[in-house]
């Protein structure tokens, strides 16, 4: 089990061999970074995927010895939660068979599925939102589902075949991106959807044309455009998780609002608070729109409890009321102080949602049907701007290889 994800080989042997777990009910303790790119992110999916059904398959849950009955689901609910590609391919290509082959999914009205199947779908999103709207937003999931499944069905089903294939990569992060572009070849399968379901959406215009005068024929296929549809723009928002924004950063910043005290050159001290914080430095709000010169020395303290913590500073950044200071050759000490006072604080993440509107099912949905229709028309301009980049390049090789020739 060489890709099996670190939190089960920590958490769950030591519950197995009667070590007691605490659950602690508080929303975020932690957070860690995330990879610059789609294709990192997917990259590490494909390996916690792959991991975890290697132990559904050797140490399955159900099977094992020293866990609760209530352990037992937890356990086997994340197992089982990787195996979601084969169905969420079915589900976003189930409505091409009715209108590229005229094919049934289900055998059954139109208008009966509609009385049976939309509202069991509008319970299920509803309670999901009541349950989780202040840490999850309604339809993200499809999304995210739609990114994965291509690239996490195949190694799942190799391990439930074979547990022992795979290996262990270690996921890079903390890395730069240096100008926009769009992934073609991490997005291939989502355009091949969207490239089917748009053919079996004119396919069922064509059908409706057609066969006006069946009524049957005429709902069947309207319910299926509108599943179409719906499929569309899910693929068009992961299409759009595949343009990358430039980053140039070189460490992430993480808003926090804590005490910190500002010690001049001259020995004035000014109280203050952070805006945000990096490896790097900090970001502080100062009172009554003070200035401070570019490139001055500071001495920026940060406390935990009673204890005070000092680091030397350079203003890197200047504004009326704000300033972005850059620690300048923090001792190793220093280091280890400057963590303990910042990413390591039992509150690091106790404020993570505030200010954000709690979710609801319509806001969701039409959060997501607004991302995918600028997936989609952001896939042309891409499509546009990498074949007038191609082209200028082609041109330009030609008049080179011409030159060359005479």
């Amino acid at each position: 089990m060489s890709t099996a994800p670190s939190p089960w080989i920590s958490s769950v042997p030591a519950v197995q061999f009667a070590q007691k777990s605490i659950r602690v009910n508080q929303a975020c303790q932690a957070a860690g970074l995330a990879t610059e790119n789609l294709s990192g992110h997917i990259g590490q999916r494909i390996r916690w995927a792959r991991g975890m059904t290697q132990i559904f398959h050797i140490d399955n849950p159900l099977t094992g010895r020293g866990l609760r009955i209530g352990q037992r689901l937890c356990y086997l609910n994340g197992m089982l939660h990787f195996f979601y590609g084969v169905p969420r391919l079915v589900f976003l290509t189930a409505p091409l068979s009715y209108l590229f082959f005229g094919a049934h999914v289900i055998e059954a009205a139109a208008s009966t599925i509609a009385v049976f199947a939309l509202p069991h779908m509008m319970h299920a999103s509803i309670t999901n939102s009541r349950m989780q709207r202040s840490f999850r937003h309604s339809f993200r999931a499809e999304v995210y589902e739609s990114v994965l499944a291509s690239y996490i069905t195949a190694p799942t089903l190799l391990a439930v075949i074979n547990p022992k294939l795979g290996k262990f990569n270690v996921t890079a992060k903390g890395g730069q991106i240096s100008k926009d572009y769009f992934d073609w070849y991490i997005s291939r399968p989502y355009l091949l959807l969207l490239l089917l379901n748009l053919l079996g959406f004119v396919a069922g215009i064509v059908h409706i044309v057609m066969y006006w005068h069946i009524r049957s024929e005429v709902n069947t296929t309207i319910l299926n455009l509108c599943w179409t549809v719906y499929n569309m723009l899910i693929l068009g928002a992961s299409v759009a998780a595949a343009s990358e924004r430039r980053q140039v950063r070189a460490t992430h910043r993480v808003t926090m609002k804590m005490p910190v005290m500002l010690k001049f050159s001259t020995g004035r001290t000014l109280a203050c608070e952070t805006v945000d914080y990096s490896e790097g430095g900090v970001g502080v709000a100062l009172p009554n729109r003070i200035e401070v010169p570019m490139h001055e020395r500071i001495r920026v303290s940060l406390f935990r409890g009673d204890e005070e913590y000092a680091f030397p500073a350079t203003v890197g950044y200047t504004e009326p009321g704000r300033v972005g200071l850059r620690f300048s050759q923090l001792t190793r000490e220093q280091e280890y102080d400057f963590v303990k006072t910042t990413f390591a604080r039992a509150d690091a993440w106790t404020d993570w949602s505030e200010g954000r509107r709690p979710d609801t099912p319509l806001r969701g949905l039409s959060h997501v049907l607004l991302v995918g229709s600028r997936g989609i028309t952001g896939l042309f301009e891409h499509l546009y701007s990498d074949l007038r980049t191609w082209m200028n390049k082609r041109s330009v090789d030609v008049k080179k290889l011409k030159i060359k020739d005479q």
